[in-house]
């Protein structure tokens, strides 16, 4: 009664339990995975009674019989810890794909900017363009590589703001096309002067190298303001994170993502 009783229990816990962690592992595995595992066991459990010979038999099935509960739980636990596992996993790799629409080259190793913006799930695009080594001007060769007009590029420059509290790096985007006002900067950001930040230090401060400094994904987050005329454009260009790279994307996106004043901080040249 005791052996039926367990060729009962046991096929019914451990089959479809052990059938679904053999899933889980990734073995390809269906129920009849779980079948021949139990049914190893009831093997197993018949030469125990061979060997018994039916002394005391039933105590020692019914520990049996509990130990197979308890695996079964653990079975359970095991397949679900999996299971989840899996998911945080297969999400994590959904995350990490890059946009469509990115060069190869941008897919495989995405800029800092790349990947604020993709993390804060904005719409955006990416183009990439030859730059000579050595050449400057950096923000009208980029105007002209891109075909679009120097106003609807902008380039991201750094300064140091002079406030009651000392001094701090800022931000200030404006046309290529122009230049930034460092005493209409200071006003936007309420300082009382501003003066350029060394190219050492703005490199430093942002982790980017002068004529690939992006807004996004810099290495400290700074204050920053963008010239008023960006509204005029329902997309505008910045730099992608390094030389030749740059990223569309919508100004009112820019400004949500950055936490930026809209200033008219621009001169003419």
């Amino acid at each position: 009664m005791v052996i039926e009783a367990v060729e009962a229990l046991l096929p019914l816990q451990l089959e479809p339990l052990l059938a679904r962690l053999a899933v889980a592992l990734g073995t390809g595995a269906d129920h009849a995975a779980g079948a021949h595992l139990a049914h190893g066991v009831l093997q197993l459990l018949q030469q125990l009674a061979d060997v018994v010979g039916g002394a005391g038999l039933a105590d020692a099935l019914e520990l049996l019989v509990d130990l197979a509960q308890v695996l079964a739980e653990l079975v359970e636990l095991l397949v679900e810890f999996l299971t989840c596992s899996f998911d945080v996993v297969a999400h994590l790799r959904t995350v990490a794909q890059p946009p469509v629409g990115q060069t190869e080259a941008v897919a495989k190793g995405g800029t800092p900017a790349i990947v604020a913006l993709q993390a804060a799930g904005v719409a955006f695009t990416v183009t990439e363009f030859h730059h000579e080594p050595g050449e400057g001007n950096f923000g009208l060769v980029a105007a002209a590589a891109l075909g679009v007009q120097a106003e609807r590029v902008f380039k991201t420059l750094l300064a140091n703001l002079h406030t009651d509290h000392g001094v701090e790096q800022v931000v200030g985007i404006v046309p290529v096309s122009g230049q930034l006002s460092l005493r209409d900067l200071a006003a936007a950001l309420g300082g009382k002067r501003a003066e350029m930040c060394p190219v050492d230090l703005a490199q430093r401060v942002t982790g980017y190298v002068v004529g690939g400094i992006s807004p996004f994904g810099q290495k400290r987050s700074l204050r920053t303001a963008i010239d008023e005329t960006c509204v005029l454009f329902d997309t505008i260009f910045v730099s992608g994170g390094k030389r030749g790279l740059d990223i569309e994307i919508a100004p009112d996106s820019l400004v949500a993502v950055l936490d930026a004043v809209v200033a008219p901080i621009g001169a003419d040249r």
